[in-house]
């Protein structure tokens, strides 16, 4: 018994978006056949949707890489429920109520991300300004480790990531919060002083999205704002926390992490970085330190 969510002309349409994973081309034709499939199945229907290219991919390794997305039942490789929600976002369809009809996406109550447009970023990181040493170690670990160019990434001190110019900077990074399938909060000194990564980390928290906390190098795990304290966070100079933060963004994207030698160079980087020491005064600027008054002169 078949119950499909996706036409065939609407799998047509959805499956051959640009950007698409490998893994979310998958996860759209299991959910246009509804129900449990073979990989032959799930083949012949990439075929008939025009995804020929399918038929060359290691399908095997694809679908058992789908933890927690997809699950292999005796009649064939079926997504769990969490997974038809990803679908359909990626198709752009509103999921169905609990009484059939679909529901309007705007009266629902559950947590999810706003509808994502071509162009939108994949990756936010929520950062101090002076932090900028290592989010650009950071950065480049996350283009080597997965292969992402900079612009699928939101990170406003880093070239390439920064945002276009004249857009209007509250409402874009606003945007770029909520359609982010990875957050990453980068704890320094520095950050949680800032007024911008507090709002950042509150807007993310308070959407009920995932937030992956990263401490930097000489940062207490006491810096943590209470809201996301009980979240497990983990240490830029740690090699073992990184690769856990990597695995964990593997997820978040639904892409393959890349071998270990591809990126060691850049995770070793980030592991080295280290925060900007706090600039001097200006030149000429008025010095705070107290000054021992003149002693009275006496009259002979």
């Amino acid at each position: 018994m078949s119950d499909r969510e996706l036409s065939r002309e609407q799998l047509r349409e959805a499956i051959h978006q640009s950007g698409l994973t490998r893994k979310e081309q998958a996860l759209l034709v299991l959910l246009a056949l509804g129900k449990p499939a073979s990989q032959g199945e799930i083949k012949a229907a990439a075929l008939d949707a025009g995804l020929r290219e399918m038929l060359n991919w290691n399908l095997t390794r694809i679908l058992q890489s789908m933890t927690g997305q997809a699950v292999q039942t005796p009649n064939g490789w079926e997504l769990l429920d969490q997974a038809k929600r990803r679908g359909r976002e990626l198709a752009g369809i509103a999921s169905p109520s609990a009484t059939g009809p679909k529901a309007n996406p705007a009266a629902s109550s559950s947590p999810a991300a706003a509808t994502r447009e071509q162009g939108d970023v994949d990756i936010f990181i929520s950062h101090a300004g002076r932090d900028a040493t290592i989010t650009s170690a950071l950065v480049n670990l996350l283009v080597a480790a997965f292969g992402l160019p900079k612009n699928a990434i939101r990170c406003t001190s880093v070239p390439g990531c920064r945002l276009t110019p004249g857009v209007d900077a509250n409402v874009q990074l606003a945007h770029d919060i909520d359609v982010a399938r990875v957050f990453i909060g980068l704890l320094t000194d520095a950050s949680v002083e800032s007024t911008y990564v507090l709002f950042e980390l509150g807007a993310r928290w308070g959407a009920r999205r995932s937030i992956i906390p990263l401490v930097g190098p000489t940062a207490d795990f006491k810096l943590l704002p209470a809201p996301i304290a009980p979240r497990h966070a983990l240490r830029t100079t740690a090699r073992t926390d990184l690769q856990e933060m990597l695995a964990e963004i593997a997820k978040g994207l639904g892409k393959t992490l890349r071998p270990a030698h591809e990126y060691e160079i850049e995770l070793e980087a980030l592991v080295a970085a280290r925060v900007a020491p706090t600039p001097p005064p200006a030149a000429g600027a008025l010095s705070t330190r107290p000054r021992t008054p003149p002693k009275k002169l006496r009259r002979k």
